[in-house]
């Protein structure tokens, strides 16, 4: 199964975020063969880290971006 937005354009409402967060867009790319994109629009370029955590066999994606 893939992902299916509402929104393919505002996968993440920015509304909601605090007026200096960094992040201010997250668009879904696409699905396909097992992969899944998405964008994520930054108020400016920062350094960032990604790291794959596996919380009791939930495996999850971290993106941590400096503010």
């Amino acid at each position: 199964p893939t992902y299916q937005p509402a929104n393919k354009a505002e996968v993440l409402d920015a509304a909601t975020l605090t007026p200096l967060a960094v992040v201010k867009q997250v668009a879904f790319a696409g699905s396909f063969e097992g992969m899944t994109t998405f964008g994520i629009g930054l108020s400016a370029q920062k350094p960032f880290l990604v790291t794959f955590l596996d919380d009791g066999g939930k495996p999850r994606l971290v993106i941590d971006i400096a503010h």
